[in-house]
């Protein structure tokens, strides 16, 4: 088989990524540089989350010139779920910007991809996604304890 690589100069962006033909439920929205949301990047790496809760930072961005019906500002639904079906978190925002949650983690160990999806007030879709672990290795910190 042929192995094709492509390279650019252009930084890479979570907005940016196109990972499927249809983006979510919208298809075609526009989402770098206008809406969307991403996870920030000190959160995006994998790792394993211990314990019963842990920090996510994500960041929503609007800069449509008139948002919401009439211009009376947007609204912004966030989804955090563990699979696309293990909602773990849930929050409606009024404004876009950089937010910092505590989220619980599922009580299993397992590994899963994290999906952050956003609904704005016309129903438009957007999400991001990240690969971590679960109490994987919860074992670590049974040294310190025994």
């Amino acid at each position: 088989g042929n192995m094709i690589s492509l390279g650019t100069d252009v930084p890479f962006h979570p907005l940016k990524t196109w990972t499927a033909r249809e983006q979510g439920n919208n298809n075609v929205e526009l989402r770098d540089g206008r809406q969307g949301v991403f996870v920030l990047d000190p959160y995006r790496r994998h790792h394993d989350s211990s314990g019963a809760t842990m920090l996510l930072g994500f960041e929503i961005v609007d800069t449509r010139p008139i948002k919401g019906f009439g211009g009376r500002g947007g609204k912004y639904r966030v989804r955090i779920s563990a699979g696309g079906s293990m909602p773990l978190f849930e929050q409606t925002y009024t404004e876009p910007g950089q937010y910092l949650e505590e989220i619980p983690c599922p009580a299993r160990r397992q590994y899963a991809t994290l999906f952050v999806e956003m609904k704005n007030e016309l129903g438009q879709h957007f999400e991001d996604q990240i690969a971590m672990s679960f109490n994987m290795h919860f074992y670590r910190a049974l040294k310190w304890v025994l």
